[in-house]
C-alpha cells in the first residue's frame, strides 16, 4: 500500500538522517533550548514531510514514470521561480534554461511515447 512505502521510505532515510547529523558537527541540536514552539514546529515539519511523502507515492502509483518525472520537474520550475520572487542570489539564467531544457525533453518524450 501507498502507507506502507512511506514507512518505509522514512524509516530506512533515518540511518543517513543520523550519519549525516555526525558527519555535519554531531548533536548540536541537543544543545537547543526545547520550548513547546519549537517541539510544535517539528512535529508539524514531521507531518508535512510525511503527507509530501505519501503524495509522491500516490501519485507516482496514479501516472506514468515519465509524467511524474515531469511534474516533479515542473514543480521544482514553481519552487525556483518563487525563490527568485523572494531571493535573488541562488539561481542564474543557466540554470534556468536548463531547467527549461528538462521540462521540454520529458515533455517531448512523453509525446512521442504515446504516439507508440
Amino acid at each position: 500500500s501507498t502507507w506502507t512505502r512511506v514507512y518505509y521510505n522514512n524509516t530506512l532515510s533515518m540511518p543517513m538522517v543520523i550519519v549525516s547529523s555526525m558527519c555535519m558537527g554531531g548533536a548540536k541540536f541537543l544543545e537547543v533550548t526545547w520550548t513547546p514552539g519549537c517541539v510544535i514546529v517539528i512535529l508539524l515539519c514531521c507531518v508535512v514531510g510525511v503527507a509530501i511523502s505519501y503524495a509522491g507515492f500516490n501519485l507516482r502509483k496514479l501516472i506514468s514514470a515519465t509524467s511524474f518525472t515531469v511534474v516533479g520537474v515542473v514543480c521544482k520550475l514553481l519552487t525556483v521561480l518563487i525563490n527568485d520572487l523572494i531571493w535573488t542570489k541562488h539561481s542564474n539564467a543557466v540554470g534556468h534554461a536548463g531547467l527549461f531544457l528538462c521540462i521540454a525533453a520529458g515533455f517531448t518524450y512523453e509525446k512521442v511515447k504515446g504516439k507508440k
